[in-house]
């Protein structure tokens, strides 16, 4: 139906409007199996409010003409449609993934539409590597914005903080990879940031606490560096929800968590320190902070009642498991490996998984310094229950069975066993390092070698290996007895694909986890 919009639309076509003079006003050709091409012709439609082509066929090039619609206020081309609570499900129909139409170029100059209130472009892969449009931020009226899924490159345009009336932002799954500007100090009506996805290096601005509004902040797997901003976490944004900042750089320590959160998101940084208290996060239900290098003991978490899922993998995590809500029926997903837990397991994470959901996924301790002892009680009760569908508890590191045992008959033990083929190199004599610590990989991003350092202040046990973020081990550079001083491991990826690897660090009482990329 390549020809559609000839002839008088008010009767040939669902969804047409027109005024008392007969001018088209609102066109919506939602879901009409239209294909071809939307023609420059559409520059004639002056008066028109509301436009929505989506859940079409259409392609081509998105004309230039239509930047002479000045009295457009919403403009629907492609995307996943959000429903607004103002316009009835007649024209405006709710939730779905319409991305059909297959639009060429790139988003046409636009600056002249200054009534428009609601702008979606979305799910145009062909627009790959073309910027962010500029004039945008010109457009002062806009509260919704989505561009999510268009691959556009460069990065989100400092004139957006004109656009103090945004209450919902995508712009996730693009390529955008300069760092933010600080937009934000004006957005108090913006409700929905996502930013996701991207390649977004540089720290978050501080004025993200300016958002009062703000229910959901989305900024995960970017380069993001820097800390957290505290005002994410501190209550002072009473209305936010769900925040992730997962698979970043991010660095330093979690602030002071008083905040009604009910996702936080934080795996894949260089976190460290100690894990705040969580008693405010009652309605936490996401709760990810794997593959960081916190430690201390893990505060309790009984008081959250409609968890889902804790995640805590590849820490430095010490003492006791948490005690969790032993009535919630949501719950299904328990990471602790590769922490240093140890000591008895407090009887409420038995009766959590017992009361869980049916099937429970998964209880994994494995990797820590439990004793058989401490084990046997939540194996039995595990295993009664006939409903995890995987339970891992095994290799129990150094275990830790009342105090701190001396760790150098394990170390004489093990001085025989075999070494990785790997390049570890012996250090030339030199003074002894203050502390036992592992550095960052050096080139990182790399290709296809890198070295990573590690300093032992004494004579240790020590494992070095390399995982994908499946969490299979892709290599073995250290496995054994190692002297006191520097020692540099080198990697080489070769045969691997790129992508982002972890790098764990096990000595007699310390794990580290660093990651690093592979870039081909």
């Amino acid at each position: 139906n390549s020809g559609w919009l000839n002839g008088d639309p008010s009767s040939d076509w669902y969804g047409v409007q027109v005024d008392g003079n007969g001018r088209v006003i609102r066109l919506d050709m939602y879901s009409n199996n239209l294909s071809g091409h939307l023609p420059e012709s559409i520059r004639n439609l002056s008066q028109l409010t509301y436009l929505n082509t989506k859940q079409n066929e259409l392609t081509g090039e998105i004309p230039g003409s239509i930047d002479n619609l000045k009295s457009l206020e919403w403009l629907l081309l492609s995307g996943v449609e959000q429903k607004d609570p103002n316009y009835s499900s007649d024209t405006y129909p709710g939730k779905k993934n319409e991305a059909t139409n297959s639009f060429s170029g790139s988003i046409p100059y636009i600056g002249h539409l200054v009534n428009l209130q609601v702008l979606e472009i979305a799910n145009q892969p062909n627009f790959e590597n073309t910027p962010v449009p500029e004039e945008i931020g010109d457009l002062k009226e806009l509260w919704f914005l989505s561009l999510q899924r268009n691959l556009h490159s460069g990065g989100v345009p400092a004139s957006f903080a004109n656009l103090t009336k945004m209450r919902h932002l995508h712009l996730h799954y693009n390529k955008l990879s300069e760092p933010l500007p600080d937009i934000f100090g004006g957005w108090t009506n913006a409700e929905y940031v996502r930013l996701g996805e991207n390649q977004i290096p540089g720290e978050i601005p501080s004025s993200v606490g300016k958002m009062v509004n703000l229910r959901v902040l989305m900024f995960g797997r970017n380069e993001l560096t820097g800390s957290i901003p505290p005002a994410l976490l501190d209550g002072s944004l009473s209305r936010l929800h769900t925040v992730t900042l997962e698979w970043n750089n991010l660095t330093g320590s979690i602030p002071p968590i008083k905040t009604n959160l009910t996702v936080l998101t934080l795996d894949g940084n260089n976190l460290s320190g100690i894990l705040p208290d969580m008693s405010s996060a009652s309605r936490l239900i996401n709760f990810g902070l794997g593959w960081n290098n916190l430690e201390g003991e893990f505060p309790d978490m009984s008081h959250a009642y409609q968890l889902r899922y804790i995640r805590a993998t590849a820490n430095n995590f010490t003492g006791p498991l948490p005690a969790l809500h032993t009535n919630n029926s949501k719950l299904s997903r328990l990471w602790f490996q590769g922490n240093n837990f140890s000591g008895p397991i407090d009887p409420s994470i038995a009766e959590a998984v017992k009361n869980g959901r049916d099937p429970f996924f998964i209880v994994n301790i494995s990797n820590n310094r439990f004793c058989q002892e401490d084990l046997k009680n939540l194996k039995k009760d595990i295993n009664a229950l006939d409903k995890v569908s995987e339970f891992n508890y095994h290799n129990q590191n150094e275990p830790i069975c009342g105090a701190i045992s001396n760790n150098k008959t394990a170390q004489m033990a093990n001085a025989s066993a075999p070494e990785s083929p790997a390049s570890d190199a012996t250090p030339e004599p030199e003074p002894l390092p203050v502390q036992t610590g592992l550095n960052q990989n050096y080139p990182n991003p790399f290709n296809p070698t890198t070295q990573i350092e590690y300093t032992l202040s004494d004579i240790q046990t020590v494992s070095l290996k390399v995982y994908d973020m499946a969490g299979r081990q892709v290599a073995v550079l250290a496995d054994g007895l190692k002297q006191a001083g520097s020692h540099t491991a080198t990697f080489d990826a070769g045969s691997l694909a790129s992508g982002v690897y972890f790098y764990r660090f096990i000595t007699n009482t310390q794990v580290y986890t660093r990651k690093m990329t592979l870039v081909k």
